[in-house]
């Protein structure tokens, strides 16, 4: 439980988390915290399913998160043209995606 809190604190850190809000309908799978055009942070539960997020157009900068193993797992750059953007994890297992509209 201690190790989940210090991944939320990681993240809360990471981002402008008063502009963050609860987003279910930018997100496939319904679990985004969003400040449209600037940060995501997208929950994926089901393991392997790939998934999609609105994007506005724009270059986005990503980092793949495993909360199963409590690391990192992959991060670059990923351009959006608009509209929904479809990502799937690399590793198996529940997965966290952060972007950053550069």
């Amino acid at each position: 439980m201690r190790k989940c809190l210090g991944y939320t604190l990681t993240y809360a850190n990471k981002m402008n988390l008063a502009a963050m809000t609860p987003r279910s309908e930018l997100a496939s799978t319904k679990y985004c915290l969003a400040n449209p055009g600037t940060e995501y942070l997208v929950y994926q539960p089901k393991a392997g399913e790939a998934f999609s997020v609105e994007l506005p157009l724009g270059k986005y900068d990503y980092e793949w998160f495993s909360p199963a193993k409590g690391e990192g797992a992959g991060s670059g750059i990923v351009q959006a043209v608009g509209g929904a953007r479809q990502f799937k994890a690399p590793f198996e297992g529940d997965a966290v995606l952060y972007l950053k509209n550069q």
